[in-house]
């Protein structure tokens, strides 16, 4: 059974086609560090379930296609749970895919078939890497308590998914470690 609080892999899928958006900027001010990083955990839960809807049709592999449904159902969650936390919060989240989404999306879109599961599967090593460091710098730096906490209780099924996608990537001819 998975954990209640889900892993977010935000930045959904950035990583292959363009950076990833978990540049955060430093700043004095405790609310606008986590209006910044609940806003960016909204952007990637939304750019995570449309990358994985991509691979429900462009996969050729079952287990990317069992990958991406898994992807879905999880970062849902994720979004109700973030979305939540931004209405105690006071945050407005924005409900459009940015730019680097849009971008990524188009890029992936292009791909079907062993094509599409390599540039899917090497986009999540690269976007699961770099969201793991940012749940655990919020998880330790986190002024809000339960935003510190939300972001502590998802970096297990961050790393369950990283280590899900390393175990693809292996099995797709990919490097895990090049991938990252």
């Amino acid at each position: 059974m998975r954990p209640h609080l889900i892993s977010f892999m935000l930045a959904g899928s950035f990583a292959t086609i363009v950076s990833s958006p978990w540049a955060f900027a430093t700043t004095d001010e405790p609310a606008a560090g986590t209006a910044s990083f609940l806003q960016k955990a909204a952007e990637g839960q939304q750019t995570e379930i449309v990358l994985a809807r991509l691979a429900l049709t462009n996969a050729e592999n079952e287990q990317v296609k069992a990958f991406g449904a898994s992807m879905i159902q999880d970062h849902q969650r994720a979004n109700q749970e973030v979305r939540f936390l931004a209405v105690k919060e006071d945050v407005h989240l924005v409900t459009q895919l940015s730019e680097q989404a849009i971008y990524q999306k188009a890029e992936l879109s292009r791909l079907i078939g062993k094509d599409f599961d390599q540039a899917y599967i090497a986009t999540m090593l690269r976007n699961h890497a770099k969201t793991i460091q940012e749940f655990e710098r919020h998880s330790l730096m986190e002024k809000d308590n339960e935003v510190r906490q939300w972001a502590a209780g998802a970096v297990p099924l961050l790393k369950e998914h990283l280590e899900r996608a390393k175990t693809l990537a292996s099995s797709l001819g990919l490097d895990p470690a090049r991938s990252q």
